[in-house]
């Protein structure tokens, strides 16, 4: 996005919290960029006695920290000029206070349900986060409907969906080839309960139990809940399905591993837009998902697009279980007639280029406001 923003000519200037990470990707594609000790204006984990303990110290210590921002930030917006302050996410408002103070147009980027998806609990309230994303001065661009529906926002002239950037558009033509002998099952994402992993184990069981040479299941993905990981592994243990199951943790291949993958998987139970799936579709991969949240919209849009279904929608672990079976079962033709019609929805609707044009006509009207 900043990319294409910089080239149609605006001037960027990014904040963030440390030196780690994306800072060295901005500098080294020579984006200006400022570091502010900043943190999430949200509550801390309150879900185990050691993060009970130490709630309120580090409650206070967020909440200095970022009174301490906005005063830096406050004097770096002084000493120039910008025209507006674009926070990339809900979860931080040091950008909406400043520009409040300074007087500026500001725009929430909202990529998450924030309580639904990562259980966050926003600082001081909920209440308090709606009442910005609808105060004077004050902008949103939510990644899906079903999110601006969330916050409230669905009849806000302040708000516009924009779909994220994912791909540069593509020719339909090299779409990849299968090895039909080494065909897979593939999941990418963390390894958390709120991805609904342990469902698709559950579906895997019930899909296996029904099939003598069930396709292998590959997970690629941080483990982040490890208590979570380790049910996961009892039962496949328990199953004796350890050999088909296979963790693969974080890749650098993904698009390799989307591209060869017979299906994949996307089992969460409130993804924000579902960044995996419209990367999956670009990769030539069938998609198999939760009937909610971003994966419904993207499974809504290809059908309003195309009149058809561009992959397997599923509401349960049995139902899953059943589309597994199904999809094993399936042979080249019928599976790329699905995987050309989701091809093409995310070569219209998904591009880098369709993301930063929505953006800079907003920001237009946002300036002529």
């Amino acid at each position: 996005m900043l990319e294409g923003l910089m080239g149609k000519g605006v001037d960027v200037q990014v904040v963030v919290p440390d030196r780690n990470g994306i800072f060295n990707t901005l500098k080294n594609n020579h984006v200006t960029t400022c570091v502010l000790n900043y943190r999430s204006h949200v509550y801390p984990k309150f879900d185990s006695f050691t993060n009970a303990l130490l709630f309120l110290p580090r409650l206070f210590l967020r909440l200095f920290l970022n009174r301490m921002a906005v005063s830096k930030l406050k004097k770096t917006v002084g000493n120039q000029h910008f025209d507006i302050i674009h926070t990339n996410v809900s979860v931080v408002n040091i950008g909406y206070v400043v520009a409040r103070k300074m007087g500026l147009k500001h725009v929430y980027h909202v990529r998450e349900y924030g309580d639904l998806d990562f259980g966050f609990v926003y600082y001081p309230c909920r209440k308090n986060l709606l009442k910005q994303l609808n105060g004077g001065g004050s902008y949103s661009v939510c990644i899906t409907k079903d999110i601006q529906n969330h916050y409230g926002l669905i009849n806000s002239k302040l708000s516009r969906v924009i779909y994220n950037g994912i791909i540069e558009k593509k020719d339909s033509d090299k779409l990849p080839d299968k090895d039909f002998d080494k065909r897979f099952f593939l999941y990418a994402g963390r390894i958390e309960e709120a991805k609904g992993v342990l469902d698709l184990i559950e579906a895997y069981l019930e899909y296996s139990k029904d099939n003598n040479s069930p396709l292998p299941l590959y997970l690629a993905g941080e483990i982040n809940d490890k208590s979570y990981y380790n049910k996961i592994l009892t039962k496949l243990h328990n199953n004796n399905l350890s050999k088909s199951v296979t963790f693969l943790g974080q890749v650098d291949n993904l698009d390799e591993l989307m591209s060869k993958a017979w299906a994949i998987v996307i089992p969460s139970l409130n993804e924000g837009f579902g960044r995996c799936m419209a990367e999956a579709m670009s990769n030539g991969c069938l998609v198999v998902g939760r009937n909610t949240g971003g994966t419904k919209e993207q499974f809504d849009n290809g059908l309003k697009l195309t009149g058809e279904e561009i992959g397997f929608r599923f509401e349960n672990v049995d139902e899953l279980a059943k589309q597994m079976m199904m999809i094993g079962q399936m042979n080249v033709n019928d599976r790329g007639v699905y995987v050309n019609r989701a091809f093409h929805v995310v070569n219209q609707l998904y591009t880098s280029d369709n993301n930063v044009n929505e953006i800079y006509m907003f920001y237009e009207d946002i300036l002529a406001s």
